[in-house]
């Protein structure tokens, strides 16, 4: 009797780690929807969000800006879009974007060899202005990384 108790037990603990190996060590047996069900949703700032984040960030004057960051910035036709292209082997993280000196917009990261879409209308000045709602071109694309303040190539039109 114990024995066959023992087999079972056996039986059944490898099927529970046969599961365990087919799902990738570990991972979740749930399908893809509920697992998505679950993640947090981080939300899109808001544009009085944006403007207030805005209105206390600081354009690092005081800083020298190198342009040896491999980071190029390309405008789109209509200008309502910028794209931030990270040629680099590393990522970048926690930067701010500022296009003409005065408006930001706050960046989580950009990962290498890729890219970032700042679009214009979120784009926001101290004074809670929008790049979008300004007669200015786009001149100078620089971002403050906690490395310094770099000058971007470009902006090149696309």
């Amino acid at each position: 009797m114990i024995r066959r108790t023992l087999i079972t037990l056996s039986v059944a603990t490898l099927a529970g780690c046969s599961s365990w190996f087919q799902n990738g060590a570990g991972q979740s047996a749930e399908s893809p929807a509920s697992v998505d069900a679950n993640r947090a949703v981080v939300a899109t700032p808001t544009p009085e969000e944006l403007a207030a984040y805005a209105g206390h960030a600081k354009f690092p004057a005081d800083q020298q800006a190198r342009s040896d960051l491999q980071v190029a910035s390309i405008l789109s036709p209509d200008k309502t879009t910028i794209k931030l292209y990270n040629f680099t082997n590393d990522p970048l993280r926690n930067i701010d974007v500022w296009v003409n000196g005065s408006y930001v917009q706050h960046v989580d990261g950009i990962s290498p060899q890729s890219s970032v879409l700042i679009h214009t209308d979120e784009l926001f000045n101290g004074l809670g202005k929008s790049f979008s709602g300004q007669a200015e071109p786009v001149s100078k694309v620089q971002i403050a990384t906690d490395h310094g303040l770099y000058t971007l190539w470009g902006p090149a039109s696309d």
